[in-house]
């Protein structure tokens, strides 16, 4: 996923809509991750994997 930081995004397992802030590389014993740093409408904090956020502007 391509997305730029402040893009509203939504997380595809919760629907919770949020703005996206940071992404960086979580390195596993095994594999490595994108993770997601975002704020819900409330302004709390979430940590996701950047594979279960997608922009709003890409939903039909």
């Amino acid at each position: 996923m391509d997305v730029a930081f402040g893009t509203k995004i939504r997380n595809t397992k919760t629907g919770e809509i949020g703005l996206l802030i940071k992404t960086y590389l979580n390195k596993f014993a095994d594999k490595n991750v994108m993770y997601a740093v975002w704020v819900d409408i409330n302004g709390k904090r979430k940590y996701d994997e950047l594979d279960n956020l997608k922009p709003l502007e890409d939903e039909d």
